[in-house]
């Protein structure tokens, strides 16, 4: 437990060091769930992508 606590607490120093924002959205579209993810760094524009449950790409949004 205390391994896995520690990588946690690393893991989330790195995020909010890098300031990294990531909205994710799902949306329930004709019985199927889609979830819309997207991150922001600091200085890059935003990544929009669009995934389904079977993993599947459906869109590739870059600004």
């Amino acid at each position: 437990m205390k391994h896995t606590n520690r990588v946690l607490i690393i893991i989330s120093i790195f995020i909010s060091h890098l300031n990294v924002l990531l909205d994710v959205l799902v949306i329930y579209y004709k019985y199927k769930v889609i979830v819309n993810v997207e991150i922001k760094y600091n200085k890059l524009p935003p990544i929009r992508f669009s995934l389904n449950l079977s993993g599947q790409l459906l869109s590739n949004l870059n600004n």
